[in-house]
């Protein structure tokens, strides 16, 4: 709910340390919640009696997916914070502007282009094949 003093327009760079947050609070979430879940498979799996090498299998595969996404997660995070480090850093003067001179302009077509099936149906022998109707 908006109180009467907060603006209703965000800025972009309350947008973009939300998107960090979110991120970086998404990554760490995903490494800890996929490290539990592994230790509480491969428990699982010791207590039924299943294979150790089943065991190490599922385990390495658990770790290289939580490394995969947590990598890609951190990725995308530094990404953000460079688009948002450097979003501050531009002045002024840096901004690009547009310049006041008068650009070409084209002069209007003097004649309309031709059709397409113009010249393509015009040419054509006529059917042999008699239509049903």
């Amino acid at each position: 709910m908006l109180s009467a003093d907060t603006p209703e327009k965000e800025s972009p760079h309350i947008k973009l340390a939300q998107v960090a947050q979110f991120v970086s609070v998404a990554t760490s979430l995903i490494g800890f919640g996929g490290l539990f879940l592994m230790v509480v498979l491969v428990r699982e799996m010791l207590r039924y009696g299943v294979e150790t090498s089943a065991v190490v299998l599922v385990t390495v595969l658990s770790l290289l997916i939580i490394f995969s996404i947590s990598v890609l997660l951190i990725r995308q995070l530094s990404s953000v914070l460079g688009v948002y480090l450097q979003s501050g850093n531009v002045d002024e003067s840096q901004k690009l502007e547009l310049s006041g001179r008068r650009t070409a302009v084209l002069e209007a077509p003097r004649e309309p282009a031709p059709s397409i099936t113009e010249h393509t149906t015009r040419t054509l022998e006529p059917s042999c094949r008699e239509r049903k109707t």
